[in-house]
């Protein structure tokens, strides 16, 4: 071999490092720097605006509530007259059409919001009682402040959910032939989500329960007991109830995804003037509307699984026994819409406000 050349002894000879690649012509190299900052000053934002419109949702929340508590029936006719308003407005749209869907579902809302003008002008000593229940439910909320708790829980849980779920049906959407595998999914979002309102609801019910029936001998943390109830013995009971909604809810979905997808191929677009469009459009009202039924029922149901113990089968039949004995039935619905008007229009408030000081 060739002789190697001689150094010291412990000392070795370093190696002249490489050159840096050269840059691609045109390449700014302190572009991908000033992007991520872009990211991270967007990412800040972001959170901020988030961590701003919790805390003011939280205290127009507190605020509604006090408002309640003072003057109940002012926001129960604020809310039912703004409801008369919205429905005469979708009429006066659909109206405008001048097709024949338009025109039919343009009559029968009018039709409908007719009627709950005209009910609510003759039934005004109904809204009596929800007056009283809106406060008594305000009252409630301050003396049990773990309900609201339990309700920023679940909302979170729901958040967190469905940020794994899109994680896992962005990827699955771009793959061919995965139809089979996104309806899964679907069902699974929709299904879990179900579950999490039910359990939300019957863990609200079983603590008004206990104040309603036990009270001035309510047990200690009626809330944890009664969402250790929705989550242990009656969870089988919420499982299955969500199952029926969420099912119900999956098929409009994909009725209504059918018929867009057929709009496309055909080039059939949102032309409602024939005959098979006035049945498309009375077919997903229908669907609609008895998805409305449907969440009321559960409602109903999941308030004797709470309060009762009942299975979801037993409370499901003791529920239209209820709603159809006498009439009453009729009574608790209304007597739910004319709270929800009060509620939905604290919502609808609060929403405005939120977005306008967050921009």
């Amino acid at each position: 071999g060739q002789p190697q050349p001689s150094t010291p002894q412990g000392h070795h000879t370093a190696l002249p490092a490489p050159p840096p690649p050269p840059a691609a012509p045109g390449a700014n190299p302190a572009a991908g720097d000033s992007a991520l900052s872009d990211d991270v000053v967007r990412s800040h934002q972001l959170l901020l605006m988030l961590v701003v419109a919790a805390l003011l949702s939280a205290l127009l929340t507190a605020l509604w509530l006090a408002m309640l508590r003072a003057g109940a029936r002012v926001f129960i006719y604020a809310g039912a007259a703004g409801g008369v308003v919205m429905g005469l407005t979708n009429a006066t749209w659909l109206l405008s059409q001048g097709n024949t869907a338009g025109l039919t579902l343009g009559l029968l809302s009018l039709c409908l919001t007719a009627t709950c003008a005209v009910y609510l002008g003759f039934n005004r000593h109904r809204v009596d009682f929800s007056v009283s229940l809106l406060a008594t439910v305000a009252r409630l909320v301050r003396e049990y402040p773990a309900m609201l708790a339990a309700a920023a829980a679940a909302f979170a849980l729901q958040l967190l959910w469905v940020v794994i779920w899109c994680t896992a049906f962005a990827p699955t959407a771009l793959r061919a032939r995965q139809g089979g595998v996104l309806f899964l999914l679907t069902m699974a979002l929709l299904w879990t989500t179900q579950l999490i309102k039910a359990v939300l609801h019957t863990t609200v019910a079983g603590t008004v329960a206990s104040w309603y029936f036990l009270s001035p001998n309510v047990p200690r943390r009626p809330t944890a007991r009664a969402a250790r109830r929705a989550l242990t013995t009656s969870f089988g009971s919420l499982c299955l109830g969500s199952l029926v909604a969420s099912t119900l809810k999956a098929l409009r979905a994909i009725i209504r995804l059918a018929f867009l997808s057929k709009d496309a191929r055909t080039g059939y677009g949102n032309n409602m003037s024939s005959v098979g469009g006035t049945v498309r459009a009375c077919f997903l009202c229908m669907l609609g509307f008895l998805d409305v039924l449907v969440r009321y029922f559960n409602e109903y149901a999941y308030t004797q699984v709470a309060i009762y113990g009942k299975s979801f089968t037993s409370a499901s039949r003791d529920t239209w026994t209820l709603l159809m004995h006498g009439g009453t039935g009729v009574d608790y619905l209304l007597q739910r819409d004319l709270v929800g008007t009060a509620v939905a229009l604290g919502a609808m408030l609060s929403g405005l406000l939120v977005s306008f000081a967050t921009g």
